[in-house]
């Protein structure tokens, strides 16, 4: 069901997006998986964006149609789970 403020949900998004930046700054790989509090934080991020984003629902493409998917970061993310995988990074608890 689409958000019934999907202002709302953009800036939750952006905020999030931004704070993640803010905490991987100046990290690697293995810093990131080393360091659990910014692991956490990060997959809280995420967590957090990805609800924003089901809550507004196709409502994303009509507010912001100057976006595009960007494949790159599927594969991405897809990447850095499998190194997560490989090297046994943080788990849930």
């Amino acid at each position: 069901m689409p958000s019934e403020k999907p202002a709302q949900r953009l800036e939750d998004i952006i905020e999030n997006a931004q704070a993640i930046q803010r905490y991987i700054a100046g990290m690697d790989l293995a810093a990131f998986e080393e360091e659990h509090k910014t692991y956490d934080a990060v997959e809280r991020c995420l967590e957090r964006i990805g609800e924003a984003a089901a809550k507004l629902g196709d409502l994303a493409s009509a507010l912001m149609p100057e976006q595009r998917r960007d494949p790159s970061i599927s594969e991405e993310m897809a990447g850095f789970s499998k190194a997560k995988a490989e090297r046994g990074g943080p788990k849930a608890v």
